[in-house]
Protein backbone atom coordinates (compact mmCIF):
# COMPACT_ATOMS: atom_id res chain seq x y z
CA UNK A 1 0.00 0.00 0.00
CA UNK A 2 2.68 2.34 1.04
CA UNK A 3 4.66 1.87 -2.28
CA UNK A 4 1.20 2.30 -4.27
CA UNK A 5 2.06 6.24 -4.04
CA UNK A 6 5.37 8.51 -3.92
CA UNK A 7 6.86 9.39 -0.99
CA UNK A 8 6.34 13.50 -1.28
CA UNK A 9 2.94 12.71 -1.89
CA UNK A 10 2.53 10.37 1.36
CA UNK A 11 3.82 13.23 3.15
CA UNK A 12 1.54 16.27 1.79
CA UNK A 13 -1.52 13.64 2.32
CA UNK A 14 -0.61 13.51 6.26
CA UNK A 15 -0.04 16.75 6.49
CA UNK A 16 -3.23 17.44 5.89
CA UNK A 17 -4.37 14.94 7.68
CA UNK A 18 -2.57 15.94 10.87
CA UNK A 19 -4.47 19.78 10.97
CA UNK A 20 -6.32 18.98 13.97
CA UNK A 21 -5.84 19.09 17.55
CA UNK A 22 -2.78 16.06 17.15
CA UNK A 23 -5.22 13.26 17.84
CA UNK A 24 -4.59 12.30 13.89
CA UNK A 25 -0.86 12.68 14.58
CA UNK A 26 -0.68 10.27 17.35
CA UNK A 27 -2.93 7.50 15.43
CA UNK A 28 -0.71 7.67 12.34
CA UNK A 29 2.23 6.80 14.19
CA UNK A 30 0.37 3.91 15.82
CA UNK A 31 -0.32 2.34 12.22
CA UNK A 32 2.98 1.23 11.06
CA UNK A 33 5.90 1.35 11.07
CA UNK A 34 6.12 2.64 7.46
CA UNK A 35 3.33 5.71 8.29
CA UNK A 36 5.45 6.25 11.58
CA UNK A 37 8.58 6.51 9.70
CA UNK A 38 7.06 8.58 6.60
CA UNK A 39 5.45 11.10 9.19
CA UNK A 40 7.66 11.26 11.51
CA UNK A 41 8.01 15.43 10.42
CA UNK A 42 4.37 15.88 9.95
CA UNK A 43 2.48 14.22 12.43
CA UNK A 44 3.46 17.32 15.14
CA UNK A 45 1.61 19.78 12.41
CA UNK A 46 -0.39 21.02 14.53
CA UNK A 47 -0.67 19.98 18.41
CA UNK A 48 -3.80 21.08 21.48
CA UNK A 49 -1.91 20.58 24.72
CA UNK A 50 -4.96 21.37 27.17
CA UNK A 51 -3.59 20.93 31.02
CA UNK A 52 -0.69 21.60 32.62
CA UNK A 53 0.31 18.20 33.18
CA UNK A 54 0.11 18.17 29.16
CA UNK A 55 2.27 21.42 28.93
CA UNK A 56 4.92 19.77 30.67
CA UNK A 57 4.91 16.22 29.08
CA UNK A 58 4.84 17.93 25.76
CA UNK A 59 8.12 19.89 26.70
CA UNK A 60 9.69 17.14 27.23
CA UNK A 61 8.10 15.10 24.18
CA UNK A 62 9.80 17.99 22.30
CA UNK A 63 13.19 17.58 23.89
CA UNK A 64 13.57 14.34 23.43
CA UNK A 65 13.10 14.47 19.43
CA UNK A 66 16.04 15.73 16.92
CA UNK A 67 15.40 18.96 15.36
CA UNK A 68 14.00 17.89 12.05
CA UNK A 69 11.11 16.34 13.85
CA UNK A 70 10.21 19.33 16.01
CA UNK A 71 7.87 20.99 13.02
CA UNK A 72 4.94 22.55 15.35
CA UNK A 73 3.18 24.77 12.89
CA UNK A 74 -0.01 25.65 14.86
CA UNK A 75 -0.36 24.92 18.52
CA UNK A 76 -2.82 25.68 20.96
CA UNK A 77 -1.79 25.60 24.98
CA UNK A 78 -4.12 25.83 27.74
CA UNK A 79 -3.19 25.98 31.60
CA UNK A 80 -6.72 25.52 33.04
CA UNK A 81 -6.27 24.10 36.16
CA UNK A 82 -5.82 20.10 36.16
CA UNK A 83 -9.78 18.70 37.63
CA UNK A 84 -8.51 15.49 38.16
CA UNK A 85 -5.38 14.97 40.97
CA UNK A 86 -3.17 16.70 43.60
CA UNK A 87 -0.06 14.48 43.50
CA UNK A 88 2.44 14.48 40.62
CA UNK A 89 2.73 11.37 38.68
CA UNK A 90 5.79 9.60 37.89
CA UNK A 91 5.35 10.31 34.15
CA UNK A 92 5.08 14.10 34.68
CA UNK A 93 8.26 13.83 37.49
CA UNK A 94 9.81 12.02 34.45
CA UNK A 95 9.30 14.70 31.72
CA UNK A 96 10.79 17.11 33.74
CA UNK A 97 13.92 15.29 34.38
CA UNK A 98 14.13 15.12 30.53
CA UNK A 99 14.21 19.31 30.48
CA UNK A 100 16.86 19.42 32.74
CA UNK A 101 18.72 17.00 30.38
CA UNK A 102 18.29 18.59 27.47
CA UNK A 103 19.30 21.63 29.13
CA UNK A 104 22.56 20.41 29.98
CA UNK A 105 22.71 20.21 26.42
CA UNK A 106 21.32 23.34 24.69
CA UNK A 107 22.06 26.24 26.66
CA UNK A 108 19.78 28.46 24.71
CA UNK A 109 16.56 26.76 26.81
CA UNK A 110 15.14 29.11 29.09
CA UNK A 111 15.96 26.99 31.91
CA UNK A 112 18.19 29.06 34.86
CA UNK A 113 20.31 27.10 37.88
CA UNK A 114 17.43 27.97 40.33
CA UNK A 115 15.19 26.88 37.22
CA UNK A 116 16.84 23.26 37.64
CA UNK A 117 17.33 22.93 40.73
CA UNK A 118 13.16 23.71 41.45
CA UNK A 119 12.84 21.19 38.84
CA UNK A 120 14.98 18.14 40.74
CA UNK A 121 13.38 19.18 43.91
CA UNK A 122 9.54 18.83 42.12
CA UNK A 123 9.65 15.16 42.62
CA UNK A 124 7.07 15.46 46.37
CA UNK A 125 4.96 18.99 44.90
CA UNK A 126 2.46 19.85 42.91
CA UNK A 127 2.84 21.34 39.28
CA UNK A 128 2.93 24.82 39.79
CA UNK A 129 3.15 28.20 38.04
CA UNK A 130 6.72 28.44 37.78
CA UNK A 131 7.09 24.61 36.12
CA UNK A 132 4.40 25.38 33.81
CA UNK A 133 5.88 28.49 32.55
CA UNK A 134 9.15 27.04 32.10
CA UNK A 135 7.53 23.87 30.35
CA UNK A 136 6.03 26.73 27.82
CA UNK A 137 8.95 28.91 27.16
CA UNK A 138 10.34 25.42 26.57
CA UNK A 139 7.76 24.56 24.06
CA UNK A 140 7.86 27.97 21.74
CA UNK A 141 11.75 27.45 22.05
CA UNK A 142 11.86 24.26 20.21
CA UNK A 143 9.19 25.18 17.88
CA UNK A 144 10.03 28.77 17.32
CA UNK A 145 11.40 27.72 13.35
CA UNK A 146 7.88 26.78 12.51
CA UNK A 147 5.38 27.95 14.05
CA UNK A 148 2.38 29.81 12.10
CA UNK A 149 -0.65 29.96 14.45
CA UNK A 150 -0.15 30.11 18.72
CA UNK A 151 -3.46 30.70 20.14
CA UNK A 152 -2.56 30.66 24.26
CA UNK A 153 -4.93 30.24 26.84
CA UNK A 154 -3.94 31.30 30.63
CA UNK A 155 -5.79 31.05 33.83
CA UNK A 156 -3.30 30.71 36.26
CA UNK A 157 -0.41 32.39 34.76
CA UNK A 158 -2.29 35.00 33.10
CA UNK A 159 1.02 36.83 31.95
CA UNK A 160 0.95 37.08 28.21
CA UNK A 161 4.28 39.05 28.19
CA UNK A 162 6.24 35.65 28.71
CA UNK A 163 5.84 35.07 24.94
CA UNK A 164 7.60 38.28 24.08
CA UNK A 165 11.94 36.84 25.28
CA UNK A 166 11.20 34.13 22.50
CA UNK A 167 10.98 35.45 18.73
CA UNK A 168 9.08 33.50 16.50
CA UNK A 169 10.44 34.50 13.00
CA UNK A 170 7.14 33.35 10.99
CA UNK A 171 4.58 33.12 13.48
CA UNK A 172 1.59 34.66 11.32
CA UNK A 173 -1.34 34.65 13.97
CA UNK A 174 -1.42 34.97 17.76
CA UNK A 175 -4.03 35.07 20.38
CA UNK A 176 -3.84 35.49 24.10
CA UNK A 177 -7.10 34.87 26.46
CA UNK A 178 -6.94 35.56 29.66
CA UNK A 179 -5.62 38.84 31.85
CA UNK A 180 -2.37 40.12 32.24
CA UNK A 181 -0.61 42.53 34.76
CA UNK A 182 2.27 44.63 34.01
CA UNK A 183 5.75 43.21 34.49
CA UNK A 184 7.13 46.76 34.73
CA UNK A 185 10.30 48.37 32.85
CA UNK A 186 10.15 44.92 30.33
CA UNK A 187 11.57 45.43 26.91
CA UNK A 188 12.09 42.15 24.83
CA UNK A 189 15.80 41.48 23.96
CA UNK A 190 15.12 41.48 20.33
CA UNK A 191 12.95 44.71 19.44
CA UNK A 192 11.80 42.86 16.35
CA UNK A 193 9.90 40.06 17.96
CA UNK A 194 7.21 38.84 15.35
CA UNK A 195 8.60 40.09 11.66
CA UNK A 196 5.61 37.67 9.99
CA UNK A 197 2.84 38.41 12.44
CA UNK A 198 -0.17 39.44 10.63
CA UNK A 199 -3.24 39.07 12.95
CA UNK A 200 -3.09 39.61 16.60
CA UNK A 201 -6.66 38.94 19.08
CA UNK A 202 -6.36 39.79 22.89
CA UNK A 203 -9.00 38.50 24.12
CA UNK A 204 -10.70 39.23 27.59
CA UNK A 205 -8.62 41.61 28.97
CA UNK A 206 -10.43 42.80 32.32
CA UNK A 207 -8.45 45.80 31.81
CA UNK A 208 -7.07 48.38 28.61
CA UNK A 209 -4.06 46.50 27.99
CA UNK A 210 -2.29 49.84 27.95
CA UNK A 211 1.23 48.35 29.13
CA UNK A 212 1.16 45.32 26.57
CA UNK A 213 0.34 47.32 23.37
CA UNK A 214 3.39 49.37 23.00
CA UNK A 215 5.63 46.76 23.92
CA UNK A 216 4.24 44.35 21.20
CA UNK A 217 2.86 46.69 18.40
CA UNK A 218 6.81 47.95 17.04
CA UNK A 219 7.67 44.34 17.27
CA UNK A 220 5.01 43.52 14.54
CA UNK A 221 5.69 45.44 11.40
CA UNK A 222 3.82 43.30 8.97
CA UNK A 223 0.29 43.75 11.18
CA UNK A 224 -3.12 44.28 9.46
CA UNK A 225 -5.32 43.36 11.97
CA UNK A 226 -5.41 44.02 15.88
CA UNK A 227 -8.38 42.45 17.81
CA UNK A 228 -8.87 43.43 21.37
CA UNK A 229 -11.86 42.56 23.23
CA UNK A 230 -13.73 43.45 26.62
CA UNK A 231 -11.46 46.62 26.63
CA UNK A 232 -12.61 48.12 30.12
CA UNK A 233 -16.24 48.41 31.79
CA UNK A 234 -15.39 51.61 33.03
CA UNK A 235 -16.22 55.12 31.84
CA UNK A 236 -12.22 55.61 31.52
CA UNK A 237 -12.93 53.34 28.31
CA UNK A 238 -13.03 56.41 25.97
CA UNK A 239 -9.74 57.65 27.60
CA UNK A 240 -8.25 54.04 27.15
CA UNK A 241 -9.39 54.04 23.64
CA UNK A 242 -8.08 57.45 22.70
CA UNK A 243 -4.80 56.09 24.01
CA UNK A 244 -4.81 53.43 22.47
CA UNK A 245 -5.65 54.97 18.58
CA UNK A 246 -2.61 57.41 19.60
CA UNK A 247 -0.29 54.24 19.99
CA UNK A 248 -1.89 52.75 16.97
CA UNK A 249 -1.11 55.76 14.78
CA UNK A 250 2.58 56.03 15.86
CA UNK A 251 2.85 52.51 15.08
CA UNK A 252 1.41 52.38 11.31
CA UNK A 253 4.39 54.51 10.18
CA UNK A 254 6.86 51.37 10.90
CA UNK A 255 3.94 49.23 9.56
CA UNK A 256 2.20 50.35 6.66
CA UNK A 257 -0.17 47.21 5.98
CA UNK A 258 -1.85 48.11 9.09
CA UNK A 259 -5.84 48.18 7.90
CA UNK A 260 -7.64 46.90 11.05
CA UNK A 261 -8.54 47.67 14.91
CA UNK A 262 -11.33 45.53 15.88
CA UNK A 263 -12.89 46.81 19.67
CA UNK A 264 -15.30 44.79 21.53
CA UNK A 265 -16.63 46.72 24.04
CA UNK A 266 -19.91 46.59 26.55
CA UNK A 267 -21.88 49.77 25.76
CA UNK A 268 -24.74 48.47 27.93
CA UNK A 269 -23.67 50.01 31.70
CA UNK A 270 -24.50 52.73 33.09
CA UNK A 271 -21.08 54.15 34.84
CA UNK A 272 -21.59 56.86 36.93
CA UNK A 273 -18.10 58.35 37.74
CA UNK A 274 -15.54 61.75 37.45
CA UNK A 275 -15.70 61.76 33.75
CA UNK A 276 -19.53 61.95 33.68
CA UNK A 277 -21.11 62.76 36.84
CA UNK A 278 -24.01 64.19 35.60
CA UNK A 279 -25.10 60.99 32.78
CA UNK A 280 -23.64 57.65 33.51
CA UNK A 281 -24.07 56.93 29.52
CA UNK A 282 -22.89 59.96 28.25
CA UNK A 283 -19.26 58.04 27.80
CA UNK A 284 -21.06 55.55 25.07
CA UNK A 285 -21.72 58.79 23.10
CA UNK A 286 -18.09 59.91 23.67
CA UNK A 287 -16.88 56.41 22.66
CA UNK A 288 -18.46 56.14 19.24
CA UNK A 289 -17.54 59.42 18.43
CA UNK A 290 -13.56 59.22 19.05
CA UNK A 291 -14.07 55.81 17.02
CA UNK A 292 -16.69 57.02 14.40
CA UNK A 293 -13.79 59.04 12.37
CA UNK A 294 -11.88 56.60 12.20
CA UNK A 295 -12.13 54.21 8.88
CA UNK A 296 -9.48 51.62 10.94
CA UNK A 297 -11.39 50.52 13.99
CA UNK A 298 -14.62 48.42 14.01
CA UNK A 299 -16.67 49.03 17.07
CA UNK A 300 -18.19 45.92 18.30
CA UNK A 301 -20.89 46.60 20.71
CA UNK A 302 -21.82 44.31 23.63
CA UNK A 303 -20.48 42.38 26.25
CA UNK A 304 -18.79 38.86 25.71
CA UNK A 305 -19.24 35.88 27.36
CA UNK A 306 -15.99 34.67 28.59
CA UNK A 307 -14.83 31.63 26.66
CA UNK A 308 -13.81 28.80 27.65
CA UNK A 309 -10.77 26.29 26.87
CA UNK A 310 -13.07 24.00 25.07
CA UNK A 311 -14.70 27.06 22.79
CA UNK A 312 -10.87 28.81 22.08
CA UNK A 313 -10.05 25.72 21.09
CA UNK A 314 -12.48 24.99 18.76
CA UNK A 315 -12.07 28.52 17.70
CA UNK A 316 -8.47 27.64 16.51
CA UNK A 317 -9.48 24.14 15.18
CA UNK A 318 -11.46 26.69 12.85
CA UNK A 319 -8.83 29.04 12.37
CA UNK A 320 -6.43 26.98 11.36
CA UNK A 321 -8.47 24.86 8.63
CA UNK A 322 -9.40 27.71 7.32
CA UNK A 323 -5.64 28.70 6.94
CA UNK A 324 -4.46 25.42 5.36
CA UNK A 325 -7.22 24.97 3.10
CA UNK A 326 -6.05 28.47 1.56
Amino acid sequence: MIDALPLELWIQILRLACTDNGSTGRAVSLVCRSLHNIGKSVTLNSISVVAPKQVIRFAAVLASLPPAQRVVKHLFVASAPDQTKKRVQSDVKDALKTLISQHARSPDLPVTGSHAKSLITFAESDVDDDNILLAFQCILTFAAHHLRTLHVYFTTLNRPYILLPIPLPHLTELVIYGAFYPKANFSPPNPIIFPSLTRLHLAHYPIHPHDLIPIVLPGTPMLTQLHITQIMDTAQCVRAVRALIETVDGFTASAPKFKKLFLRIDVTKNIPCTDYPENGKKWVEDLRSCIGLDHRITLIEGGHPWVDSVSAQQTWLSRITNIEEG
